[in-house]
């Protein structure tokens, strides 16, 4: 979701993580959304 594509643009992280909530238990793991959303949360703080 964060990476360009031939076929679309990058979504923004704030986007990506909510997306990641949502999905939380139905598509995906919440452990493994807690763990992302720490790296992403992280990766973003290394940039400011």
């Amino acid at each position: 979701m964060k990476s360009d594509r031939p076929y679309r643009r990058a979504f923004y992280q704030k986007w990506v993580i909510e997306e990641l909530r949502r999905c939380s238990g139905k598509q995906f793991d919440p452990a493994v959304i807690e763990a992302m959303k720490k790296v992403l949360e992280r990766d973003e703080a290394a940039r400011s």
